[in-house]
């Protein structure tokens, strides 16, 4: 759909740019860097647009294919990536399994078997710790007198 509009939105400039050029008929001076020539205004409104979307043509040929290089550049790095991170998934696992025979379907991540290195679990004993600290009566501001 979005072709159709873009060639019916072309067609419409296109027409535009006909009746433009066919309004305007008379000759005129064209000074170039070597010389001049007389032509019809016509003929010079037409060959700047056609030009113009000869140029513009050009353009989108070549960003098309630079955009086609680099999507084929980025697939070779994703797979290369992927590679990789299955090789060390395998690695992380057999690294695991020989320390705690753990199969990675379990759901236990192996990189939290100590509760040193978990987050949840150290917040969890300084939670124990405030408690305790607060139960022992050894903080006199929180008890009401």
């Amino acid at each position: 759909m979005k072709v159709q509009w873009s060639l019916f939105f072309s067609l419409v400039f296109a027409l535009l740019v006909a009746i433009f050029a066919i309004l305007n008929v008379e000759a005129v001076t064209v000074r170039y860097g070597f010389g001049t020539v007389q032509v019809s205004l016509v003929l010079v409104i037409l060959l700047s647009a056609l030009f113009g979307g000869v140029i513009v043509g050009f353009y989108g040929i070549f960003r098309q294919y630079a955009l086609q290089r680099d999507i084929r550049h980025l697939k070779n790095t994703i797979g290369e990536l992927e590679k990789e991170r299955d090789k060390l998934k395998e690695s992380l696992y057999a690294f695991s399994s020989k320390d705690e025979d753990v199969s990675p379907s379990d759901g236990h991540a192996p990189w939290a078997a100590s509760s040193a290195e978990h987050p949840k679990t150290n917040e969890k004993k300084v939670h124990s710790a405030e408690s305790a600290f607060s139960s022992s009566g050894s903080d006199a501001s929180d008890k009401p007198s």
